[in-house]
């Protein structure tokens, strides 16, 4: 399987750690196919950071499932029809990954076939390391999460900017990044605008050789 192109760029934001990330998803989608071979996709949600990524098994794929979810009104419509999901997504699973002691992650899993998880469910957490007391059955015939996906570039970019200029208050207030960032909320909020409204804002009102950084 390979990533998303939404997935790709975020990687890409992600810098060093994206790669090591990339590497993460490649073993797990190698080690889902070993269990599943009818898995044509799959997404890594990490709970702490709110982002999702997506691999599928080809772009031909990802054009099926996207047109398909636009027919259905999106996941927010409600369930796919049974013709809809014969020709796509036909089984799903869902598993908490663990970091050895906590809940870090949840992996869903789609399959091409309704009975591709049967009997495997055991055998696939212990390959990914999951808990398989929290796996949910067919909970996403929709694939919603491939539209999280979707989000998290734009997610990672809108926090980036937010870290920027937490920092370049932070040089001009003489404190910490935290307290600097922590200021710049509590002003977006007294505004009554967002956080990211207010960092753009201040980010292009900026004297250029102050950013050290693209906005």
């Amino acid at each position: 399987m390979e990533p998303v192109p939404e997935t790709t760029q975020a990687l890409a934001l992600l810098l060093g750690y994206g790669d090591e990330l990339d590497a993460q998803l490649h073993e797990l989608s190698v080690a889902v196919l070993r269990v599943v071979p009818d898995c044509v996709g799959m997404s890594l949600s990490l709970l702490r950071e709110g982002l999702t990524f997506t691999l599928v098994a080809s772009d031909s794929e990802v054009a099926r499932l996207d047109a398909l979810q636009y027919l259905a009104g999106g996941p927010e419509a409600g369930a796919v029809s049974a013709e809809e999901s014969v020709t796509a997504v036909r089984s799903t699973l869902s598993l908490p990954i663990t970091d050895g002691t906590d809940v870090v992650a949840s992996l869903n899993l789609y399959a091409s076939t309704v009975d591709a998880f049967d009997g495997r469910t055991a055998e696939l957490a212990r390959a990914v390391g999951g808990l398989e007391s929290g796996i949910v059955a067919n909970a996403d015939l929709s694939f919603s999460t491939r539209l999280s996906a979707a989000a998290t570039p734009v997610r990672l970019e809108d926090e980036g900017i937010v870290e920027r200029v937490a920092g370049l208050l932070a040089r001009r207030l003489e404190t910490d990044v935290d307290v600097a960032a922590a200021r710049l909320r509590e002003a977006a909020a007294r505004a009554g605008i967002n956080v990211v409204q207010l960092a753009r804002a201040l980010w292009r009102l900026a004297p250029v050789e102050h950013r050290g950084g693209p906005g």
